[in-house]
């Protein structure tokens, strides 16, 4: 385990290709907190947006190459009071999920809503209100690779808050599980981070009352809402007024946490933190941002193909917010840049969420004030990071699991691999549950192109995960058994 503080590697920083507010027609408060890219030069950005009288959820899908809007749509329930994005994903047929929270009667439900990225249109619609009938908000979501998405936030249990993650089926909407957790000091407990890996399980995070503070608490449950385990940071926060969390999922199912602890009666010890657990649980490292701001936080987070994780968040400079970004190596933890945005002399300005294309620009969607009210703000910039395809032709000549054939397969099936050196090579197969099945390969092996054939013939039909692992490096490729 390695703990870092403000380690820094030399790097340049980005500079901005286009930056982009939205004032509503209410000419409120227009607030954004998340913001998604898909593969057709697309980018969501979602939150809420005053119409006068209440506020609605309102989607702005922008194109990444200029920054020029596309379509912008708002949601106004039937119930005609307040409606909000909190979050929101995309899968890669172009179908869009914001979820967030939506008012009836004075109560808020979780919502969550399936649209057509290309025309805005709605598919489905889905509210959860809790069982004790009081505020439930859904403040973040994550789809798997076998069609399903999970939404997690924040619902009342009559006393505090709980936890609540809600799987869902994807196409039609159909809930498949409902999870609550509620830590041992039954005090408040708020998710608000939500991301899910290959193998179809799913990590939640966020704040958790131990009896006299708050704990960053990360569960993670396997495909079938089964807990795998739980980890509580050792850092605190005093109170849980003004926060937020995130985590996100590597390539190799490694899983990080950001946040903010400290002490909020006393904003200069308040300071950003960064978790990175393995997939196991193991912490393999804890860094902490505690910048001579007054004080900073983490709101958003995304992992590029290079293994370089991104940090959005804010940083409150004594008079006002700057957006806060910041470049991890995501092995090390140790910083590469970090940089503070401010849209205009003593406007508040908040990062709230970021996110990563496959070329390596980065996107930030938040806040900034205007005229004492609040702007939507998105701004692209260039990171100098490797696109995937220079990140796939690297891979190529250095390891790559090739997709099994034939797929689907009834009950053989050969899996091809390349090593770039002579390694510890490891070659096991996972049911959609997270169960190891098979172990077709764990011996030290020589460079060069390798195959192996699996048989299927004792297992039943179904989804299966093949996970090479090479060194310190993994990949896996999705397996479908016919029988």
């Amino acid at each position: 385990m390695v703990l870092s503080s403000l380690n820094y590697t030399s790097a340049q920083t980005p500079n901005v290709l286009w930056n982009k507010t939205y004032n509503g027609p209410a000419n409120g408060f227009d607030f954004a907190l998340d913001c998604i890219q898909d593969n057709a030069n697309h980018l969501f950005v979602v939150g809420y947006s005053s119409n006068g009288n209440n506020d609605d959820i309102l989607i702005v899908n922008y194109n990444t190459t200029n920054g020029d809007t596309i379509w912008t749509r708002r949601y106004n329930s039937p119930a005609n009071e307040y409606d909000m994005a909190l979050g929101c994903v995309v899968d890669n047929t172009g179908n869009l999920f914001v979820v967030g929270a939506s008012m009836a009667n004075g109560r808020f439900d979780y919502i969550t809503m399936k649209y057509n990225s290309t025309s805005g249109d709605t598919i489905w619609t889905r509210r959860y209100n809790g069982t004790a009938n009081g505020d439930d908000m859904a403040l973040e979501c994550a789809l798997d690779d076998s069609g399903n998405i999970f939404v997690t936030g924040v619902s009342f249990n009559g006393l505090n808050n709980d936890y609540v993650t809600i799987k869902y089926r994807a196409d039609n909407g159909t809930m498949v599980w409902l999870r609550s957790f509620d830590n041992t000091a039954h005090g408040k407990d708020e998710a608000y981070g939500c991301a899910a890996d290959p193998l179809g399980n799913v990590y939640v995070n966020g704040y958790s009352f131990n009896g006299t503070s708050y704990n960053l608490v990360t569960l993670k449950y396997n495909s079938a809402g089964e807990v795998q385990w739980t980890r509580t940071s050792l850092d605190t926060l005093d109170s849980v007024r003004t926060v937020h969390s995130d985590c996100t999922v590597d390539e190799s199912m490694n899983i990080y946490v950001s946040g903010m602890c400290g002490i909020e009666l006393n904003s200069g010890n308040r300071y950003g933190i960064t978790l990175k657990y393995t997939s196991s649980g193991n912490l393999e490292w804890t860094t902490r941002y505690d910048s001579p701001q007054n004080y900073d936080q983490f709101l958003g987070s995304t992992i590029d193909h290079s293994g370089n994780l991104y940090l959005s968040g804010s940083s409150y400079n004594g008079s006002n917010d700057d957006i806060l970004l910041l470049k991890l190596n995501a092995s090390t933890g140790n910083t590469i840049w970090s940089l503070l945005y401010n849209d205009q002399t003593q406007s508040h300005d908040y990062g709230l969420s970021c996110a990563i294309d496959v070329s390596g620009y980065l996107y930030v969607s938040g806040a900034t004030t205007s005229s004492n009210t609040y702007d939507y703000i998105t701004i692209k910039y260039n990171t100098g990071s490797t696109s995937v395809n220079e990140i796939m032709s690297e891979r190529h000549s250095s390891y790559l699991l090739f997709q099994n054939f034939p797929n689907p397969f009834n009950p053989t099936t050969i899996l091809r691999y390349e090593v770039p050196e002579n390694s510890l090579v490891a070659l096991s197969i996972f049911n959609t549950t997270g169960e190891k099945v098979a172990n077709l390969v764990n011996e030290f092996q020589s460079k060069g192109n390798h195959e192996i054939l699996f048989d299927a013939s004792l297992l039943p039909s179904g989804m299966y995960y093949a996970e090479l692992q090479v060194g310190k490096l993994s990949e896996v490729k999705k397996l479908v058994l016919v029988k």
